[in-house]
């Protein structure tokens, strides 16, 4: 099998346990690649020149780190249909199929003693053209600190309707237990095919979180002469003017997630998110 390595070497063991699972996975006989700027930083890895070739390459990625390190490999792994096996070094770690003690299961997990599950996610345009990834978790938009913005909303072309406040996050199901959440968002079951609009801070009583289904089509317009920021997945945030309009749905192209053992969906949230388990 081959499989692309995307570590995040700046959290703690990152390294060390890479390493282990490079001894893993070469005495199972597996391929590996990782991208070039780690060149012989692992043994038995094969370096490509960026990420959506290491996802070209690869039959699955294996991502070292925490849901970060998973948002960030979801838009190259989507883009070629590929899986993610994530192993958990984050605090929560929501999103990934094992934790590091149990990383001796990688090759049993990659052979199918596994759930795989699908995930849909964001495409989000500005002005009619797709940015060059698509978010597994959120995309929002903010103004500047301190700042509240006005804006309005067109739903399928269905007029625009007008909102005050801090921002907007509009996410995926997956994203319902990630910043929407901690904006008062509810949980969605991530099998369903929809989308969330969870204000932030709104400067009204009755502006609350709405839940769209898959084949709607949100065009934002900034009507605020203040700089407004847009943040997909935690990525750089790019300014948005008031002559910008940013559109949001559902993308055709999902990721697949890769997890071992067989707690379902609410037993994961249960542990994660609500007991702080690992």
């Amino acid at each position: 099998m081959k499989i692309a390595l995307f570590p995040n070497l700046e959290k703690t063991g990152a390294e060390n346990l890479t390493a282990e699972i490079c001894e893993i996975l070469h005495k199972n006989g597996d391929e590996l690649y990782i991208h070039r700027s780690l060149d012989g930083r692992f043994n038995f890895t094969n370096p490509c020149q960026h990420h959506f070739e290491l996802a070209d390459t690869c039959d699955v990625i294996v991502t070292v780190g925490g849901d970060g390190t998973i948002l960030h490999a979801a838009k190259h792994a989507a883009a070629f249909g590929k899986p993610i096996l994530g192993i958990n070094l984050g605090r929560v770690g929501y999103l990934a199929g094992l934790e590091p003690e149990n990383i001796n299961q990688i090759p049993s997990v990659l052979a199918g003693n596994s759930i795989t599950e699908e995930r849909s996610m964001l495409k989000v345009e500005v002005n009619g053209k797709a940015l060059p990834y698509l978010a597994l978790n959120e995309g929002v938009l903010k103004g500047e600190l301190t700042k509240t913005i006005d804006f309005t909303v067109d739903v399928n072309g269905s007029g625009n309707f007008p909102h005050r406040g801090d921002g907007i996050i509009i996410s995926t199901p997956t994203g319902s237990t990630a910043y929407s959440m901690a904006a008062g968002g509810p949980i969605v079951d991530p099998t369903l095919n929809c989308m969330l609009f969870t204000p932030i801070c709104p400067f009204s009583l009755y502006d609350r979180t709405t839940i769209y289904g898959g084949n709607t089509k949100l065009d934002i317009r900034i009507k605020s002469d203040s700089r407004v920021y847009l943040t997909i997945d935690g990525n750089a945030p790019i300014e948005i003017s008031n002559k910008d309009t940013v559109s949001f749905s559902v993308a055709e192209k999902g990721v697949k997630l890769i997890r071992s053992g067989t707690k379902n969906f609410y037993e994961v949230v249960s542990t994660k998110l609500i007991t702080g388990q690992r």
